[in-house]
């Protein structure tokens, strides 16, 4: 049956001639049908014999533009419905595969008919004792098609996480490579009282807040914090949770320094809540995806100084980039947005800034230190002048060597407890690390104090502590010239003596002689 002819005139000689027909409502072509183009050439005096060529209408792979998940934020007591459309330019029926999967494991799947094209499939999984949604799960349905059961669709995909229908989950007890999850008997569970909304957050205030771990979901969507997990170890109650989140640093913190690059501020302020109980406080944020292209993102919390906190990237969903970030306790943090050479060029400085803080905020302790140390020397200098005083030589000395094996034995836990190779300015001195800074700074001026006031060489009376000579040889040489010294001293003592004899003679022969002549 012709459908369609034209004359293409004009033509020269080796020239090449086409014509196209192009699908539209006109033109439209049907799987298995053959279509023949027939031409002939006319120069305006004969023309040439008919020539054919044809071709058959092959399938055409139905399309699957998109799967989606709705609601896009399940709660935890309701289903997820997966619908996809079906697209097939042939009209042809075809069939549509749906798998769903819980934390990347398959759940269920299930086969739905398409009519033809341009249409919806979809299937509803419902909340019940075989389906069971967990706050913080990811669920993922899948979904390809096919109108001949042997070629089909690539997979399309659509994710969502599920949340609290309270907003917060009951206090369940935490298990392993699970989450949250509530035990048989578990008769502590979180009960909400109120939530307030201001203009820059929200206040939540519970009766109880049972142990195990209690999920916060921020109502107010405009806030870059999602959630705040807690997580518990006794039951508290009466507990206000309140979260506020600024551009710019709060007036009651106005002595603090801003953090440079920062996005928003987020203080955390808390009521009857005891932190010493608490094992885990982790922060999940939102960031739009345009101001975080080709950026850091951190979250830092104020210790004294800002500290930055490790933080994990999520997911990428929307126009939202979602993180992850634990903290040490609840304070005030600050999102920080930066370029990953910003971040190197201000180690530095971040540095020095760090530890000219830390070293102020720690002056009092160091001083409290140094006035101890005084505070023991001058009881040190008392005993040091009631033991000059002493006149036996004998108990002085024993005095002395028990203050010295107390001197040796501080020394050496001076050493072991407190590091002096490796300070670290970034933390707070301990309690046992302040004793031994003490112990460390008197035994070294008591140590001269002894050197100055008692002359040490005194009490080890040098010359009685002189070493034996082990060496037979040596001792020989020792006794042969102590010999030697003996004789030369005897030689010279008798030698004395024989002169002096030899002098007293002299003159006894002298007055002798003095005498003769006056009586002749």
């Amino acid at each position: 049956k012709e459908h369609f002819r034209t004359n293409i005139t004009g033509v020269a000689n080796a020239t090449n001639s086409s014509s196209t027909l192009t699908q539209n409502a006109t033109n439209i072509f049907t799987k298995g049908e053959n279509w023949t183009a027939a031409f002939r050439i006319n120069d305006g005096t004969s023309s040439s014999d008919w020539v054919n060529a044809s071709i058959n209408i092959s399938n055409t792979i139905p399309e699957n533009p998109n799967t989606t998940i709705f609601p896009q934020r399940p709660l935890d007591n309701e289903g997820i419905n997966c619908t996809t459309s079906y697209i097939d330019t042939n009209n042809d029926a075809g069939i549509v595969t749906l798998i769903f999967y819980n934390n990347s494991v398959e759940h269920f799947r299930t086969n739905s008919s398409a009519a033809g094209n341009n249409t919806i499939a979809s299937y509803r999984l419902l909340f019940n004792n075989t389906n069971i949604f967990t706050t913080g799960e990811n669920w993922t349905c899948a979904a390809r098609a096919t109108d001949n059961n042997d070629t089909y669709t690539s997979w399309v995909n659509s994710s969502v996480f599920i949340y609290s229908s309270q907003g917060l989950t009951t206090g369940g007890k935490k298990e392993p490579g699970k989450g949250s999850s509530s035990s048989s008997g578990f008769t502590e569970k979180t009960t909400l009282q109120s939530i307030q909304l201001s203009a820059k957050g929200l206040t939540y205030q519970f009766n109880q807040l049972a142990p195990g771990l209690n999920k916060i979901e921020l109502q107010d969507k405009l806030l870059s914090i999602e959630s705040l997990n807690i997580f518990s170890s006794i039951l508290m109650n009466n507990v206000e949770i309140k979260i506020e989140e600024s551009d710019k640093l709060p007036e009651k913190y106005k002595n603090i320094k801003e953090l440079s690059n920062s996005y928003k501020y987020i203080d955390v302020g808390t009521s009857n809540l005891l932190e010493s109980l608490i094992s885990e406080r982790e922060f999940v944020f939102k960031l739009s995806r345009s101001i975080v292209s080709n950026k850091e993102v951190s979250l830092y919390v104020h210790e004294g100084n800002w500290v930055k906190l490790n933080t994990e990237k999520l997911k990428e969903e929307g126009n939202f980039v979602y993180y992850k970030s634990t903290s040490p306790h609840l304070s005030l943090f600050a999102i920080r947005i930066y370029k990953e050479e910003t971040q190197k060029t201000s180690t530095i400085s971040n540095l020095a800034e760090t530890i000219v803080n830390t070293s102020r905020e720690q002056l009092t302790i160091k001083e409290k230190a140094v006035f101890s140390s005084i505070t023991i020397l001058l009881l040190i200098l008392l005993i040091s002048f009631v033991i000059a005083l002493i006149k036996s030589r004998k108990f002085r000395k024993i005095i002395f060597y028990f203050i010295l094996l107390l001197l040796i034995a501080s020394l050496i836990y001076s050493f072991i407890n407190y590091n002096i190779n490796n300070p670290d300015l970034t933390k707070d001195f301990t309690k046992k690390e302040i004793i031994s800074y003490s112990i460390l700074t008197i035994s070294l001026l008591f140590f001269i104090l002894l050197y100055l006031l008692f002359d040490i060489r005194k009490f080890f009376d040098i010359r009685n502590l002189k070493p034996k000579v082990k060496n037979l040889k040596n001792s020989k040489k020792t006794k042969e010239r102590k010999k030697r010294i003996s004789r030369k001293k005897k030689f010279q003592k008798n030698k004395k003596t024989k002169e002096r004899r030899n002098a007293l003679k002299l003159i006894s022969k002298q007055r002798l002689k003095a005498k003769s002549s006056i009586y002749k």
